[in-house]
């Protein structure tokens, strides 16, 4: 009975073991199975676009020991807070993150890839269709910021219904005059075009 007990022990700690991404190199990714590592990630369509996102931040952040995944990881997270700006000072923000160019299209083409393979395909052709652009392939941040205009918080349509509610928005009971003024300027400075007028900070 115990002999069972370890055997099935050691079976499933080199089923766990099997699983485990692993690189020898901490600069290198030639072993990693990005595939695998994002298998369990929400797929990409045009309705899940925050969904999306947060779960490859999630996924890198379980990640240790590859610093291009760690340079991907502070892409994204850059992205949350400056993906309304346009592409070229994106691409600077970027550039002042990470220590050269090699290092920056590294992690570049890495976050092409893994776009490319958490696009759901079967939902999506056109989105999957879009990433074979040579514009496109290769360029993780060119790639992300057009979904982060077509499909994400920059597109047309969530941009409008932002503006609306929050041109409706009203001070909440909890809240100072200072904190609500405060709160409208944030909301207003996260627009991709700010409303014009006393919530446009100076």
């Amino acid at each position: 009975m115990m002999n069972m007990q370890r055997a099935l022990l050691l079976l499933v700690l080199l089923s766990m073991a099997a699983e485990v991404v692993y690189t020898a190199d901490p600069t290198s990714t030639k072993d990693f199975n990005i595939g695998r590592a994002f298998a369990h990630c929400t797929k990409l369509t045009k309705n899940n676009y925050d969904i999306w996102f947060t779960g490859l931040i999630s996924t890198l952040v379980g990640i240790t020991g590859i610093k291009a995944l760690k340079t991907v990881q502070q892409f994204l997270e850059y992205f949350e807070t400056s993906g309304g700006t346009d592409e070229n000072t994106i691409t600077t923000g970027l550039k002042g993150l990470v220590a050269g160019a090699a290092t920056y299209d590294e992690a570049d083409t890495l976050l092409f890839t893994i776009i490319q393979s958490s696009i759901d395909g079967d939902k999506e052709p056109q989105l999957a269709k879009t990433a074979t652009m040579t514009k496109y392939r290769g360029n993780g941040v060119s790639f992300l910021k057009h979904l982060f205009d077509k499909i994400g918080p920059g597109s047309l349509s969530r941009q409008t219904a932002k503006k609306l509610r929050l041109q409706g928005e009203t001070q909440q009971e909890t809240e100072t005059g200072e904190q609500f003024c405060d709160r409208l300027i944030m909301e207003n400075s996260s627009l991709t075009t700010s409303i014009d007028g006393y919530w446009a900070s100076s």
